[in-house]
């Protein structure tokens, strides 16, 4: 990020004028973890340097709703820059006390800083059709490994890549799974690791120019939001066309390829969960919604808080995964149960899995409700896969 534009970031807190219209929409100061407004208030009065030190800031889930800002303040951005200008070694993140421990960040990090790529492109099934190199770009992130890092739970994400694929094939598109393309970064970026955020964007730019590629599909929201609006911000020459799955296919024609399916199976009604990255800040809404309600057998239910109003699961980055982002997922899961919704839907990983571990205290009281990603559930349930 250049000077001119962290400087103007920071000048325009001084548009602000206190009317806490974004405490009364924040997640993190309902659970008593982040106020917005006293964030703003220090910076403007106390100076940047002192609001990162505020251990506040890692409470921040930067999920968006704070939009409501009538004098258009950034606030996330804000606490982005806030996080990298603070020293970690004195104000460093909450500790995690979930199993994960932070696993995503630490593999983000082992990437960056590592001369070998991974080899992240040998999950697809025998039958589907796949190049290394292409101008269509089928971009994976983290995803391939997910399973192994989440193993607590089962959460099938490799099917729900082999969905996807088998969606573009459908469609006849054949699309490049380079091998060595890394994560986005996300979770660094958010984090305030800008340097190692930067080694990760700067090769991800390097292999796909290397390549030729024009269009890259994007299966994980936080990805998707992160090649689309932060790459560019840092990379002068990234302007491939960044495009997330759902979008991409129903603009191929998918819908006739699901028009053609035809099971005799039990109705199953589900709901569907907007991430922040996806639906409020990159305002993604429609595409899930229609493919998930044209796969057959599916009733699509309304709940009470979607797309500008859908809630956050409460964790970003895989901070602040504790009691208060447990209340706030279960909130959302009371609602998802009252709608008498089978399968709560999302599109975003993060989200699964945050979901998939607040459901495993409830399943007690309600066995039946599950947490799947969309394209889980399009490779369970359209394409049978196991």
């Amino acid at each position: 990020m250049t000077i001119q534009e962290f400087t103007a970031i920071k000048n325009r807190t001084l548009l602000c004028y206190q009317c806490s219209a974004c405490n009364s929409v924040c997640p993190a100061f309902r659970i008593e973890q982040f106020s917005p407004r006293m964030f703003i208030l220090r910076a403007v009065s106390e100076g940047m340097d002192k609001a990162a030190m505020d251990p506040t800031i890692w409470g921040c889930r930067s999920c968006g709703m704070c939009e409501i800002c009538p004098m258009d303040i950034d606030i996330p951005a804000m606490v982005i820059l806030a996080r990298m200008e603070t020293d970690k070694q004195v104000n460093p993140a909450p500790k995690t006390k979930t199993g994960h421990k932070k696993i995503f960040n630490l593999a983000q990090k082992i990437q960056a800083h590592s001369t070998n790529a991974p080899v992240l492109n040998r999950w697809p099934r025998a039958d589907q059709k796949f190049t290394e190199k292409g101008s269509t770009v089928l971009y994976c992130g983290m995803l391939p490994i997910w399973d192994s890092l989440m193993y607590t739970y089962d959460l099938e994400f490799k099917i729900g890549l082999q969905a996807i694929l088998q969606a573009l094939n459908s469609v006849d598109v054949i699309p490049a799974i380079p091998p060595h393309l890394k994560d986005s970064g996300h979770d660094l970026f958010y984090s305030g690791d800008e340097n190692d955020f930067l080694d990760l964007a700067l090769h991800n730019m390097t292999i796909l120019d290397q390549m030729g590629a024009r269009t890259v599909i994007v299966v994980n929201p936080e990805d998707y939001h992160v090649l689309k609006n932060v790459y560019p911000l840092y990379l002068d020459d990234f302007d491939l066309d960044i495009q997330f799955w759902t979008d991409y296919i129903l603009d191929h024609g998918i819908l006739e390829q699901l028009r053609r399916q035809a099971y005799l199976e039990t109705e199953v009604h589900a709901c569907y969960h907007d991430p922040c990255k996806l639906g409020r800040i990159n305002k993604i809404y429609e595409s899930p919604r229609i493919l998930l309600e044209n796969i057959p057998g599916v009733r699509l239910v309304t709940l009470r808080n979607e797309k500008d109003l859908a809630p956050c699961c409460g964790v970003t980055a895989f901070i602040g995964c504790d009691e208060g982002s447990l209340y706030l997922r279960n909130e959302r899961l009371q609602e998802v149960e009252d709608a008498s919704c089978e399968v709560l839907v999302s599109t975003c990983p993060s989200c699964v899995s945050h979901y998939s571990c607040a459901l495993d205290a409830r399943n007690a009281d309600n066995p039946g409700l599950k947490v799947m990603d969309l394209s889980t559930f399009m490779g369970r349930k359209l394409y049978k896969f196991t």
